[in-house]
């Protein structure tokens, strides 16, 4: 299994269905789990609403409101299982005791602390095989140029920045199937989960959704893991890809090399979102190693350390 593949993935989905058992305390069988969750029937009550802008154009069947409750329950519980965030046991539905230990009851479980433990499963050594297309379409992203400048396509001729055309000049082939996003249905669900884990920002482009490489929810939620200080900025480079394998230097960035040089344009921006946010500043010191951020739009900036804001401090722990 893969997480854009098939499309129908949701993580408020898997997040509905980690509360519904949560709250049981003893778990469900899958009938009673989507019966609860994804009730037949509500797919035909749906089917009568507008369509939510964006389902027409990215021509992915089953993607999004289009597909049934049932079959997006489905596959989403697919996903917990191959996460291992969910088990089933004598039939039945329940939490990974890795996961009751970090909610005890329904409301703990809100969006922004699954956000986190999804990501956590992810990136597990497990996870890493199941998120795979997910984090080598993210290292892609990270890899372009001008990041302020949204994708907002993948090959639709109205889209002003496509994602296909992106990747056939980086990767330097046409065969879709050696892409990250290999179609046109995976397209959405990258956008969504890639969005929900903060790993990529959502922005509009004039009503079009389109993303950019900004992974600094993500690496803020990372933060106060290594503590407030001053790190040089080599040594915080690899340390952020650590955590993050698609950004520079990570296993599975297309920027290996993070001696001294300019960084891809993601991480560029998002070290710069950062910074904006006041987690973190970019020094330069004479006489040491210099690192450069730009976001493509003729300016750039050098930097020697970056200095962990001790605010950070205060974010310990998932709320």
């Amino acid at each position: 299994m893969a997480l854009l593949n098939p499309p129908n993935i949701l993580p408020e989905a898997m997040r509905f269905l980690v509360r519904a058992v949560l709250a049981t305390r003893t778990g469900l069988s899958e009938t009673e789990l989507f019966d609860t969750v994804a009730p037949t029937g509500m797919a035909e009550v749906m089917a009568s609403g507008p369509v939510a802008q964006g389902d027409e154009e990215d021509g992915a069947a089953g993607a999004g409101p289009r597909g049934t409750g049932r079959t997006i329950a489905q596959l989403s519980l697919g996903a917990l299982r191959h996460l291992k965030m969910v088990e089933v046991k004598a039939d039945e539905v329940v939490l990974a005791d890795r996961v009751t230990a970090i909610w005890r009851k329904v409301d703990d479980v809100t969006p922004t602390s699954f956000a986190a433990e999804l990501e956590e499963a992810i990136l597990s050594a497990d996870g890493v095989r199941v998120g795979k297309d997910l984090i080598d379409a993210c290292a892609v992203l990270a890899a372009a140029d001008r990041p302020l400048q949204a994708f907002d396509g993948f090959d639709e001729s109205v889209a002003i920045r496509r994602f296909a055309d992106h990747q056939r000049r980086l990767l330097a082939t046409d065969v879709q199937a050696s892409w990250a996003v290999g179609n046109k249905q995976n397209w959405p669900a990258f956008r969504r989960v890639g969005t929900y884990l903060g790993w990529i920002e959502p922005m509009d482009t004039k009503g079009r959704f389109g993303v950019i490489p900004n992974a600094a929810t993500a690496l803020r939620r990372w933060l106060p893991t290594i503590g407030a200080g001053t790190y040089p900025a080599g040594e915080f480079v690899r340390l952020a890809a650590t955590r993050l394998p698609f950004l520079d230097g990570g296993v599975s960035s297309l920027r290996r090399d993070v001696g001294v040089g300019s960084l891809s344009g993601g991480l560029s921006l998002t070290l710069l979102a950062l910074r904006h946010r006041g987690d973190l500043e970019l020094v330069k010191e004479a006489d040491a190693g210099m690192l450069e951020v730009s976001t493509g739009e003729g300016s750039s900036e050098l930097f020697s350390h970056v200095l962990v804001s001790k605010a950070v401090q205060k974010k310990r722990g998932r709320k």
